[in-house]
């Protein structure tokens, strides 16, 4: 039942992971040109 819920929220996370990994932390974007 939660199985699904259980992906999604495993999903959004490796998203998150990699984002991080590939562009850096949020707080760096605007430092950034």
């Amino acid at each position: 039942m939660r199985a699904r819920q259980l992906f999604r929220l495993a999903a959004r996370a490796e998203l998150v992971t990699w984002t991080v990994l590939l562009l850096g932390p949020p707080w760096t974007w605007s430092v950034q040109p």
